[in-house]
């Protein structure tokens, strides 16, 4: 069976928005165009929707567009991946789950691989000292909204241990859907360590 992959891409009043990055992620595995894709769905004009496209290395699989409601997220649990790969955004989630089921009393877990912070089970992280942000050098997956952000220089990147995480006053969780917003922040301390 042929590996699949998905995007989720945030729809904004009838607009996808950020397809070049999301494009650029395709690209590493497949020859679909997004632009031809989305140009051929129909799209609801108000509001923010989440349209999730699967696809294999040829072509669109299925589609789907969902009204978006955001999770509460608010305590993450530390746990180590051990070899957790996730380079690439299968469609295939199964590894994420298992280490989500390990988050406890937590909301999310903040995996852990060869020692350093990488993301969480569904977001890429960042961290401020209160004056700058930057979040890991290594993530599982290189995320559409990490990339757009350290490109326009609100972001850089860092190797960051569990011990390093007494710099920061605060985290943020970022993807596609969750853009950088100071109101969505949270205070360090609502990371759970084992």
């Amino acid at each position: 069976m042929c590996q699949a992959y998905f995007e989720s891409i945030k729809v904004e009043n009838g607009v996808p928005l950020h397809l070049e990055y999301h494009q650029r992620r395709v690209d590493r595995c497949s020859a679909v165009n997004l632009v031809q894709t989305t140009d051929t769905i129909p799209l609801p004009n108000n509001g923010i929707y989440k349209l999730r496209i699967s696809y294999t290395p040829i072509a669109v699989v299925k589609v789907s567009i969902e009204e978006y409601s955001p999770k509460t997220i608010d305590t993450l649990k530390i746990i180590d991946g051990g070899n957790v790969d996730y380079s690439l955004k299968y469609d295939d989630r199964s590894v994420l789950n298992k280490l989500h089921n390990q988050r406890d009393l937590c909301d999310d877990v903040l995996i852990i691989k060869d020692g350093k912070i990488t993301d969480t089970s569904f977001c890429n992280i960042v961290f401020s000292d209160g004056f700058k942000w930057v979040t890991p050098k290594r993530p599982l997956l290189e995320g559409t909204c990490r990339a757009r952000l350290i490109c326009e220089g609100k972001i850089s990147e860092e190797d960051i241990t569990v011990d390093d995480l007494d710099r920061y006053k605060y985290y943020m969780l970022i993807n596609a859907m969750l853009d950088f917003n100071l109101n969505r922040q949270k205070c360090i301390d609502h990371i759970v360590r084992s």
